[in-house]
């Protein structure tokens, strides 16, 4: 279990409807390892067969600014394809997420990015870089979540992503296999493997924990 285990699904919701006003959401910080430039290479092809492709981006300052990504976005002839959103609320990244058809994660390596599983608690399938995380397979990337693309394949897998969205099922897989209930229930049951009192006694009832952005 990692940190993204934890995530609040009480703020992700599936759209009522299934009308998306959003293509490409990305939610990350304004930073160089998030590489938002590559995203807009991509963005740019895509620009080409969807003229009125709408894209939202998500994010706080931290080695770059809003101004810094902007900046990028314009280089790249972009920049009229974005709605920038910086540093907003968790309840209003949910509302984004709602209306988003692909959620986009294109660093190379992190930790385990709360924005993935964020997005399905939303019912939003994911793209993510082929060998992230020096090729990590992790078991909730898979045929009902999202899908792998390597870097020359990133533009064609946004326009397969935003045609077939609605073939995958996201928010069904991690309710089942992924919540901070079933991440305690494998924190209490593996500390029992390794715990004793004097009643032998097992642990129970650990309570459950969330993580926001700045804090638990």
């Amino acid at each position: 279990i990692g940190a993204n285990w934890w995530v609040d699904h009480r703020n992700f919701r599936p759209a009522v409807e299934e009308a998306k006003s959003i293509d490409v959401i990305v939610i990350s910080s304004w930073a160089d390892f998030k590489r938002h430039y590559r995203i807009f290479v991509a963005l740019r092809k895509v620009k080409k067969h969807y003229p009125n492709l709408r894209v939202a981006l998500v994010g706080y300052n931290t080695s770059m600014t809003l101004d810094d990504i902007r900046a990028q976005a314009k280089y790249y002839g972009v920049e009229d394809l974005i709605e920038f959103h910086h540093k907003i609320p968790t309840n209003e990244v949910g509302d984004l997420l709602r209306r988003s058809k692909i959620n986009l994660l294109w660093s190379r390596f992190e930790g385990s990015p709360r924005t993935i599983i964020e997005g399905m608690f939303s019912n939003v399938p994911c793209i993510i870089r082929h060998g992230f995380n020096y090729g990590m397979k992790y078991p909730f990337i898979n045929s009902k979540t999202g899908i792998w693309s390597k870097e020359s394949s990133l533009a064609d897998n946004i326009m397969y992503m935003m045609e077939n969205y609605q073939n995958f099922s996201p928010r069904e897989y991690v309710m089942q296999n992924h919540t901070c209930f079933l991440a305690t229930e494998i924190l209490e049951n593996t500390i029992n493997e390794h715990y004793s009192n004097e009643n032998q006694e097992p642990l129970r009832d650990l309570a459950v924990k969330i993580n926001l952005l700045d804090h638990m």
